[in-house]
């Protein structure tokens, strides 16, 4: 499962993410986010400790 940063670089086109990403199906690795982590990687303020 990806963290939010993980995310974010592979929304910003990231080419080391993007590669991770496209071989998972290969290694029979899922890829799996939460609800969270996607508002998360769109923006980083959410989810912060005040």
């Amino acid at each position: 499962m990806p963290d939010a940063e993980a995310l974010s670089m592979a929304v910003r086109g990231d080419g080391g993410m993007m590669a991770l990403i496209k071989a998972a199906p290969d290694r029979d690795v899922e890829i799996v986010t939460s609800a969270l982590t996607t508002i998360q990687a769109w923006d980083p303020q959410v989810g912060r400790a005040a």
